[in-house]
């Protein structure tokens, strides 16, 4: 297991882009990276909602906003999938979680390669803000893509009191630098749930 922190890395990486503003004094915890371009930077524990993930290696800029109607269309459709089989009064904090896995499986296909190929067809800037709606609306993404809607559909479940424990996205990587993000969930009775799609089946769960 490698010692890199993965968000340290990419905050190293960009402090001198046009755009960068470092944690504010009197708020740390918000954003313990930063800011890229008037957003908070994503971390292990910071809000995903409005913020903005910067990889460790150049990639695109992720940006997380669900003013974007494809995010909050997923999250629907999460919530009636669960409500068809299990109803709108059934307990969500355990068994939600395969029915959140198979939802962002099934908006975004894993597919690495094929992610980068796309990006490249339609010119997008390494360090750019993109929106993850972009690869939502082409229904592929890599790990980074794919374990965001997840922190996304996470948090919102969370917010609106269907779940109540916590999460954390990985910020070791487990083969340096390379690009394999994870996340964690935790309930509050100790279970855990972690998905991290670019990891063999039997280690995801």
């Amino acid at each position: 297991m490698s010692h890199i922190n993965r968000f340290k890395v990419a905050q190293k990486r960009i402090e001198l882009l046009k755009g960068y503003d470092p944690p504010s004094d009197e708020n740390p915890e918000i954003a313990p990276y930063g800011f890229f371009q008037g957003r908070h930077i994503i971390g292990e524990h910071t809000s995903i909602n409005t913020g903005v993930f910067i990889s460790a290696l150049p990639c695109e800029a992720l940006v997380i906003d669900d003013e974007y109607r494809s995010l909050s269309y997923v999250y629907d459709q999460l919530l009636t999938e669960f409500a068809r089989e299990h109803g709108t009064s059934h307990e969500l904090e355990l068994h939600i979680m395969p029915y959140l896995k198979k939802r962002v499986e099934s908006a975004m296909t894993y597919n690495p390669g094929g992610t980068e190929s796309y990006l490249k067809s339609k010119k997008v800037v390494k360090d750019s803000k993109t929106s993850l709606t972009v690869l939502i609306d082409a229904g592929i993404g890599a790990a980074r893509h794919q374990v965001l809607l997840y922190a996304y559909l996470l948090e919102r479940l969370i917010k609106a009191g269907y779940i109540h424990g916590a999460f954390f996205l990985h910020h070791e990587p487990t083969n340096e630098l390379e690009e394999d993000e994870g996340i964690t969930y935790r309930t509050p009775d100790g279970y855990h749930f972690t998905f991290a799609p670019g990891l063999p089946q039997e280690d995801s769960w």
